[in-house]
């Protein structure tokens, strides 16, 4: 995580300051007339709860029409994407994978990523050593969780809790393309099946 830049803080002269909750306590912003706020959205277990942040970041900025505007739109897009797939028969498991070009590694799904696989129609297993079958009626799909190529993963991690509605339909692409076909959706850079 980067530091702040503490200079340009008190050179705003801003009333508050959003922070992740890890620099609440950093002597260097003990001295700023700027009150810390710390934002815990990432504690949030629902993609649209995480998302619904941005209203309060909104009000903050006295844009409070506009964050509960962009929001709406995100909750009404993420709500028609998983009612999409209330009629699929299947689930597929996912396992995913990182690949750093040398190894895959495969890794866990925090409650965000889990919570979203499941509302686009598939189930995660979690890897383990002693991990059993997939679940009955289920068939397993592997997949990657990382970028491909430029992009880096800083730029999904920014955009993802904002963007629960894009997210959703690039998963349901992948797991029911035969419900939203493969279209060229920005987050398929970050998560794509297992080649």
């Amino acid at each position: 995580m980067r530091s702040p830049d503490v200079e340009a803080i008190r050179h705003l002269g801003a009333d508050i300051v959003l922070l992740s909750p890890s620099l609440i306590g950093d002597k260097r912003l003990a001295d700023l007339p700027s009150t810390p706020i710390p934002i815990y959205c990432h504690l949030e277990r629902h993609p649209l709860a995480q998302a619904e942040w941005i209203k309060l970041i909104a009000m903050l900025i006295g844009k409070e029409s506009a964050g509960s505007d962009f929001f709406g739109k995100a909750e009404q897009h993420y709500n028609e994407a998983s009612i999409s797939i209330l009629e699929v028969t299947s689930r597929p498991t996912l396992v995913l994978f990182k690949d750093n070009g040398f190894i895959e590694e495969p890794i866990n799904a925090d409650a965000f990523l889990e919570q979203i696989i499941g509302d686009a129609g598939a189930i995660v297993r979690h890897p383990s050593p002693d991990a059993g079958t997939s679940p009955k009626g289920s068939a397993t799909k592997e997949a990657f969780w990382q970028p491909e190529g430029n992009g880096g993963m800083f730029s999904y991690e920014e955009t993802a809790p904002v963007a629960p509605d894009v997210l959703i339909r690039d998963i349901i692409s992948i797991v029911h393309p035969e419900v939203i076909p493969k279209d060229s959706i920005w987050e398929r850079r970050f998560f794509h099946p297992k080649r």
